[in-house]
């Protein structure tokens, strides 16, 4: 009578253990879409604070999604002239901790303002890891950057170097 009664509470260990084993792994994928994950840490962060994290980091890409699409309803409407859109330029930065988003939509400057924006950002110490370049009417760059260890980097900084690189494009036009 004991087999019967222990083979239950066996079999009930290991489903336990695999959807323990399941949660771990779907746990760790998650962490690895977050933009702070670095798995070689030896910190310990429990599992509430990781979710927190997540929910934080969806809401934020959530809130860049509607910006993006007002950009581009903004973009689709513009009833300027050529000399009008030839103006407009815009650069947005987005410090990710150990790296660097940047995104720059141009009607002007085309792949002079693509290698000015990378010259930019290496000088600042930042380590381009992928770099795009896409003109048509419109031109969008989109780079993405890794911070040098001691590299005493500041986002601010970059921000306001890229900034003038833009209004040095806008008033030449």
């Amino acid at each position: 009578m004991e087999i019967d009664m222990a083979a239950p509470k066996l079999e009930r260990k290991i489903v336990e253990k695999n959807r323990r084993d399941h949660m771990k792994l779907l746990l760790s994928n998650l962490d690895s879409l977050l933009p702070n994950y670095s798995p070689n840490t030896k910190e310990v962060i429990k599992m509430p604070e990781r979710l927190d994290e997540a929910v934080k980091y969806i809401k934020e890409l959530q809130m860049r999604v509607e910006r993006m699409k007002e950009n581009r309803e903004g973009l689709g409407g513009y009833e300027g002239t050529c000399q009008e859109r030839n103006m407009k330029m815009d650069v947005e930065v987005q410090d990710m901790g150990s790296g660097l988003s940047v995104f720059l939509l141009s009607f002007s400057g085309g792949f002079s303002a693509y290698s000015k924006v990378l010259r930019v950002l290496e000088e600042e110490g930042l380590k381009i890891l992928a770099a795009n370049f896409v003109s048509g009417e419109v031109a969008f760059i989109i780079v993405h950057c890794l911070v040098a260890e001691n590299s005493g980097f500041e986002a601010d900084e970059v921000m306001k170097r890229l900034k003038k690189v833009v209004q040095g494009y806008t008033r030449n036009n």
